[in-house]
């Protein structure tokens, strides 16, 4: 199976899966029963996709989302549905908790037989983009996902059920990441490839980085990495590496003084230009008419 295609399974008394960190992204334990709890051995913080529907509700912490072509920065509190098979990736949630969801929407899942749910139809849809909803809905579900591992197995679906009926009446509220619906197939070539490629650049996108390098690492042609990744990703390994540089560089701008020039370089451009080109196409500003908007100072 490609490592980024997650197989999900339930315990036998339960529909969905419940999971929460306390800590770190890297140590999440699945939510057994109201006193019992399991280490889980998941795939948030690489490149993956599920055949189940995730809410994901991160309560403190920051670092960046990525989700079909989108890559954004984590603002927590935030919550985001992610849709059955769109590939997703948290970065940088090491000091951070939250509470995630995931189940099936399918025949068998849970809400598979209830007439009421065909209301969710246009939910599920939107999801397949990503779903990012507006802060107060995010402190509000929140506040229910946290209590969700203290409840009854049956307890968690109704507020499940209370849940998906507040986010389906403010759907039209919620942001689209993706530019557009991305689902990955169970069986799609060179998936392992594109995970490997995204987990290199996520971690090293300071040092130099080449095409010739990165498709020597993963073990194929340059020309079958670029296709690859595109088509997963929605955009050039190029301009992927771009966005992460850029994100960095954007968090660096809001929480420190550090010079434009020093962080254009500590992030992995080497020119201050082409720094100040692509941040302005990214985000529509210089970094320091953007600095200057929001900047907070350190302490």
């Amino acid at each position: 199976m490609p490592i980024y295609r997650e197989a999900i399974e339930t315990l036998p008394d339960q529909s969905l899966r419940l999971l929460r960190w306390s800590a770190s992204l890297a140590d999440v334990r699945v939510c057994v029963s109201p006193r019992r709890s399991a280490p889980l051995d998941g795939s948030g913080a690489r490149w993956h996709a599920h055949r189940q529907v995730e809410l994901t509700y991160v309560h403190s912490g920051s670092g960046v989302r990525f989700c079909g072509d989108h890559i954004g920065e984590i603002n927590s509190p935030e919550l985001v549905l992610i849709g059955a098979d769109v590939p997703h990736y948290w970065s940088g949630l090491r000091q951070s908790s939250g509470v995630a969801l995931q189940w099936d929407i399918g025949p068998s899942g849970p809400l598979g037989s209830l007439r009421e749910t065909a209301r969710l139809n246009a939910l599920w849809e939107a999801s397949r983009r990503g779903l990012l909803f507006p802060r107060r809905v995010a402190i509000s579900v929140g506040g229910v996902l946290r209590d969700m591992p203290r409840r009854s197995n049956l307890r968690r679906l109704a507020d499940l059920l209370g849940v998906l009926d507040q986010l389906a009446s403010g759907e039209r509220h919620a942001t689209r990441l993706s530019s557009k619906p991305f689902v990955v197939g169970s069986h799609a070539a060179h998936a392992e490839t594109v995970s490997r490629t995204i987990d290199l650049l996520v971690n090293h996108f300071h040092e130099p980085l080449s095409l010739d390098d990165l498709s020597q690492a993963v073990g194929v042609s340059r020309a079958t990495l670029c296709r690859a990744f595109r088509r997963y990703t929605g955009r050039s390994v190029v301009e992927f590496l771009n966005e992460v540089r850029i994100d960095h560089a954007k968090r660096r701008l809001i929480e420190s003084d550090e010079a434009v020039a020093s962080i254009a370089f500590a992030v992995g451009f080497t020119n201050l230009s082409n720094f100040n080109r692509r941040f302005r196409e990214s985000v529509g500003k210089s970094p320091r008419a953007y600095r200057s908007e929001c900047f907070v100072a350190p302490a």
